[in-house]
C-alpha cells in the first residue's frame, strides 16, 4: 500500500513545477497495481470516465511516475467504515 496523488484531468494546470501535485492535491491509498491499472482507497467520490493524472510510486526511493488512467469504476465503503470509495483505475499509455 502506498500513497497515490491524482488530479482531475480539469485541475491539471494547477500542478507544481515539475509535474508534481501540489500538496493540496487529491491523495488516494493504493490496493493493489498491476501493468494495465491499480485499485485505491480515496475519500474523494470520482465519476467513472474522468481522466486523472496520478503519480504512481516506483519501488526506488524518491521516485514517482506520472501517467494518465481513467476511472473505471467507484464502489462506496460502508459508512460503518468511516466512508471512502474504493476505485478500479486503467492506466491510459
Amino acid at each position: 500500500m502506498r500513497l497515490i496523488h491524482f488530479a482531475l484531468s480539469q485541475h491539471l494546470e494547477e500542478m507544481d513545477p515539475p509535474g508534481y501535485p501540489a500538496p493540496e492535491q487529491d491523495v488516494g491509498l493504493s490496493i493493489n497495481v498491476s501493468s494495465t491499472g491499480l485499485c485505491m482507497l480515496t475519500a474523494q467520490c470520482l465519476e467513472e470516465g474522468k481522466v486523472l493524472r496520478i503519480w504512481v510510486p516506483m519501488p526506488v526511493a524518491a521516485a514517482q511516475t506520472p501517467t494518465l488512467a481513467d476511472v473505471r469504476w467507484v464502489r462506496a465503503l460502508p459508512s460503518s467504515l468511516h466512508g471512502g470509495f474504493v476505485v478500479g483505475l486503467r492506466f491510459m499509455l
